[in-house]
């Protein structure tokens, strides 16, 4: 195989081994898990006067989601939070939640045993 077939082959197998998780990347992971396990959204866009209604329950839904990914922006960085809670702009911080993302569906990929009930 060429060397740019053997480039993309390492970058797709990539995607799917499991690598260690960094000290960040566990922080981020914890605080994942605690704002999953503390969250009350399935209750609230679940009920049943929302169901009724389903341009409330997209906006509920959108305020519930944009509610935690500010509040995950904020416990990282304080200043970036305060930044996103003033501008609202979430494209800008689309970096942040990729990794923070990955690190946890790198985790769950290493350990299948956990997060069973969180994710």
């Amino acid at each position: 195989p060429s060397e740019g077939e053997m480039a993309d082959w390492f970058v797709e197998r990539a995607k799917y081994v499991p690598v260690r998780l960094g000290l960040h990347e566990r922080k981020a992971l914890r605080l994942l898990e605690g704002m999953v396990g503390v969250t009350e959204y399935t209750t609230i866009i679940d009920a049943p006067a929302l169901a009724a209604n389903p341009a409330k329950r997209a906006q509920r839904q959108l305020r519930e989601v944009s509610a935690l990914l500010t509040g995950l922006v904020t416990a990282l960085d304080d200043q970036k939070g305060r930044a996103l809670a003033r501008d609202r702009d979430f494209a800008k911080f689309g970096d942040v939640f990729r990794r923070v993302f990955e690190g946890v569906r790198r985790y769950k990929v290493m350990n299948p045993e956990k997060m069973r009930v969180s994710y």
